[in-house]
Order: structure tokens, then C-alpha cells, then sequence
């Protein structure tokens, strides 16, 4: 079947069974199809497709207090039960603000269960895979899983391309550069695609070479005081390489090594979604020693003086920073949860 929706053109192989029944509301619709599309519209397929089969409104929904009325996220088509193998040459992604090429993986939707498996996919700021899963029970309390892997990824482009990066790690407005990028969360959103913060788990890692470090006031309150001898606003970075866990409002960052020419200092620490933090840097070499770095994020950018103190080093001079795996361990629940979503739906 070869056809175009608005903007989007497809050709369709593959089987589709309960046509009749499905359109009765005596059966659901199930298939296993083939999608090759040379340019795909994701906005204008998800509108066409909203709510199939959904109710409009539950006594839940009438009853909860915090119901936003003026959004309208998508929803899940219910007694559907198709399977998808996609070949789409170009895309336009909801959510990342960009054009997607080459885009290539399985797409399930379940009975109000949408699952995208192993989705891979190049844009102009980086290669990226993705593995999702989204469920809606309500509009205003939607389910999202991920696993997110950007390889090569411009930092500066990875904020713009999922702006709550920058709410987890703002740090990350401190560099410039590519870097590997890989993050599985999860957590529930309301009707406006907003985060439910007090719900989300999650972990991400950074990998990177050759990154320029440009906070300029911090960086140089910093080098004073760990007499470094190059104070200068822009500073090179030989390598980083961090793992940083969420759980509902708190983000640890656990120690992790960073080189600059001949300094090494390990880093470590703990902020809030209030913007305030705590962390320690240990300058390990040439020299040993070390600072604490507290309070509200804003007040160190502007007066770094009050909220960087010398401090005694806590992390030993011949620290190497443990891999735990945090990132993959996210990953594994996600993937459990799509395969009990993905069996429970076939049973039934």
C-alpha cells in the first residue's frame, strides 16, 4: 500500500486482522506491518492518531484536583495492536526540536502502550539510539521510560535538544564541545508534557575529550585558590567521564577524574532541582589540596568568593573513580518493564 498523510508519504507491507470487528468495537485491531516513508511529519501523525479507541474523560480525571485543561498531550491509541518496522529517511521529532535521518527500529503500539525498540537515528548535532516506552493512562498523568544514547553529541545542541538536561545538569552550561551522552529515566509528566520532578528516577553519564571549560568567574575563583597557574576565563579539558543518578528531586554526581594540562582533580557532589549545591573538588596534581562549593548556584556564579572555600582534600591522591554501572542498571528496568507491558498485551 502506497499512500501520503498531509506532509508524510508511506508504503505499508504487511497484515492487518479485525478490520471489522475493530470498527464494531467488538474486537481490537491487530497487525504486523512494514513502514518505509521518505519523509515522515511524527507532530501530524501523533494529532491524526491521538485518543483512537480512548475515552474522553473518566471519573478520575473529573475528580483530580490538579487536572490541567488546556493541555493536550498524546494519547495512546486504545484496542490497537500493531507492530512496526520502520525505514524512514527523514523525520520531523516531536520533543528534540529537530530533523531526524536514517531513522530505523520497531515501533508497538498496545492497547494505550507505545513502545519504540532500538530506534536509531542521525540529526546534525549527533548519532543517536532510543529505546521508550509511553503509556496514558490519563491525560494528565503520563507514563514515559527511556534510554537515550548520543554519540558525539555538541553539549550546547543537547540543551536545546531536551531542555530538562539542563534542570538535571547545569553544569553542563560550563562546557563546550562533544561529548557521549547516554541517560534512561523515568518518570510521569502532566498534560503539558511537563516533569512530575516527585516521581522520576533516572541516571545519565557524560564522556568527553577535549572540552572547553568557559565559566569564567567560578573557574577562576577556583584556580586561585588551588594555584593553579593558568586562571585564564577558558581553559582546556583533556578528558571527563561522570555518572550522575536522580531520584525525585536530588542529583548526585559521583567522583569522577578531570585533567587540564598537568592538573588532575577528582569531583564530586550533590544538587537539588532548587539550585542549590554541594560539592568538593580535590586537586590531586601537582599539588594536593582542595575546595567545598555550596549554596544556590546562581549566588556562585555571581559571587563565587562567599560560596568556594579552601577545604582539605577528601578524595585520595591516588583516587581512580569507580564505574557503577548505574546507567545500564536503569536501562535493565525499563526493558523489563516493555517486555511485562509487551506480554501482558498479548495474553490479553
Amino acid at each position: 500500500m502506497v499512500g501520503s498523510v498531509g506532509k508524510s508519504d508511506f508504503t505499508l507491507s504487511g497484515e492487518i486482522r479485525n478490520i471489522g470487528q475493530w470498527l464494531d468495537n467488538k474486537g481490537d485491531l491487530r497487525g504486523e506491518l512494514v513502514l518505509v516513508s521518505d519523509y515522515t511529519d511524527v507532530p501530524e501523525i501523533m494529532s491524526l492518531t491521538s485518543g483512537i479507541g480512548n475515552d474522553e474523560t473518566s471519573e478520575q480525571d473529573v475528580e483530580s484536583k490538579d487536572e490541567l485543561t488546556d493541555g493536550d498531550p498524546y494519547m495512546v491509541p486504545k484496542g490497537v495492536h500493531l507492530s512496526l518496522n520502520t525505514q524512514i529517511n527523514r523525520a520531523l521529532m516531536p520533543f528534540i526540536n529537530t530533523t531526524a535521518y536514517d531513522l530505523g527500529g520497531g515501533v508497538y503500539i498496545r492497547d494505550g502502550i507505545l513502545v519504540i525498540d532500538e530506534m536509531g537515528f542521525i540529526c546534525n548535532a549527533a548519532r543517536l539510539k532510543l529505546t521508550a516506552m509511553y503509556e496514558t493512562p490519563r491525560k494528565n498523568n503520563l507514563f514515559v521510560g527511556l534510554d537515550y544514547h548520543m554519540l558525539d553529541i555538541d553539549l550546547e545542541q543537547l540543551v536545546n535538544m531536551i531542555p530538562q538536561v539542563d534542570t538535571v545538569l547545569p553544569m553542563l552550561r560550563s562546557f563546550r564541545g562533544n561529548a557521549e551522552f547516554h541517560l534512561a529515566a523515568e518518570t510521569y509528566l502532566n498534560s503539558k508534557y511537563e516533569v512530575k520532578w516527585s516521581t522520576t528516577r533516572g541516571a545519565c553519564s557524560i564522556a568527553g575529550h577535549d572540552l572547553t571549560l568557559i565559566d569564567g568567574q567560578t573557574f577562576t575563583t577556583i584556580a586561585k585558590l588551588l594555584n593553579f597557574k593558568n586562571k585564564k576565563a577558558e581553559n582546556q579539558v583533556d578528558s571527563i567521564s561522570a555518572e550522575i543518578t536522580l531520584f525525585r528531586k536530588e542529583i548526585d554526581v559521583y567522583p569522577f577524574l578531570m585533567t587540564m594540562d598537568k592538573y588532575k582533580a577528582a569531583v564530586g557532589g550533590r544538587h537539588n532541582l532548587d539550585m542549590t549545591c554541594n560539592y568538593h573538588v580535590s586537586l590531586l596534581a601537582p599539588a594536593y589540596l582542595g575546595v567545598n562549593i555550596s549554596g544556590q548556584l546562581d549566588d556562585i556564579i555571581d559571587k563565587p568568593m562567599k560560596h568556594i572555600k579552601l577545604e582539605k582534600a577528601h578524595y585520595a591522591q591516588d583516587f581512580l573513580p569507580q564505574y557503577r554501572g548505574e546507567v545500564e542498571s536503569q536501562n535493565q528496568t525499563l526493558r523489563q518493564m516493555i517486555r511485562e507491558a509487551l506480554k501482558e498485551n498479548l495474553d490479553n
